[in-house]
């Protein structure tokens, strides 16, 4: 599993003690990483609401604010992070309500090494991008069991109602839609659900161009670190988060 080269990895440190921030911060930005550092998880908190962070490193046992509410906070407003807690308090319980809260890695304090960060940092990374592939596999495994039903479908109408209907089911999603994409125009050839306003919203028809241009799926939250007009068009919309998927 290849670990997000360094200049793409952003990482935020979170810790009271700006002795640690601060050593943090200058390890993991000679290992090349992005790094910020702060030492109000609350500052944190609106760090993670507006700017996407790859990697959280947050101590836990912090005045005020637990880093375990640092946390569940970061995993609401950005569901992919990977997260990485250090403590100086290596306890069974901390092990166990850190792996509850599905935690990528814990490290304990004092760090022995500069080196033995830079290892952590990388393995918690590492072991993220491992599950979210496996959940994205998981995710997709039901559709293969309809696909006997999709190849025995000549008609496209129903095809394309038999996509959606698997889609929806599988990924229990509320809405769904099949866009076609023409230079003149897009038409929703097919909804379950609400689908983006194209014929009314500019920003609804470039979102859509962009994804088949570049070939790549997308996924958007209407919450959390993006696209000002793109999170403002899902609130509009009535939708809270989608994947654009290019077919």
């Amino acid at each position: 599993m290849n670990v997000a080269s360094p200049p793409s990895a952003s990482i935020l440190v979170v810790d009271d003690e700006a002795g640690i921030t601060a050593l943090c911060e200058r390890v993991l930005s000679r290992a090349g990483y992005q790094v910020t550092a702060l030492t109000d998880p609350r500052a944190a908190i609106e760090r993670i609401q507006k700017t996407r962070i790859n990697l959280l490193l947050v101590d836990i046992r912090m005045p005020e604010v637990d880093g375990f509410d640092v946390i569940a906070r970061a995993k609401i407003l950005q569901p992919d992070i990977a997260v990485l807690v250090m403590t100086g308090f290596g306890t069974v319980e901390t092990a166990v309500r850190a792996l509850r809260q599905g935690v990528d890695g814990l490290l304990l304090k004092p760090f022995e090494t500069g080196d033995e960060l830079v290892q952590a940092a990388q393995q918690a990374l590492s072991d993220n991008y491992r599950k979210r592939d496996a959940a994205r596999v998981q995710a997709l495994r039901p559709l293969f069991d309809v696909t006997e039903t999709l190849f025995a479908e000549t008609d496209q109408e129903k095809l394309l109602d038999l996509i959606l209907s698997a889609i929806q089911d599988h990924l229990r999603c509320s809405n769904a839609a099949y866009y076609r994409v023409e230079r003149d125009a897009i038409t929703a050839l097919t909804q379950i659900g609400k689908a983006l306003p194209i014929q009314t919203n500019p920003a609804a028809d470039e979102l859509i161009r962009r994804v088949v241009e570049d070939k790549d799926p997308m996924i958007i939250h209407a919450v959390g670190p993006g696209e000002a007009r793109a999170q403002a068009l899902f609130s509009e919309s009535g939708l809270g988060s989608a994947i654009f998927i290019p077919v």
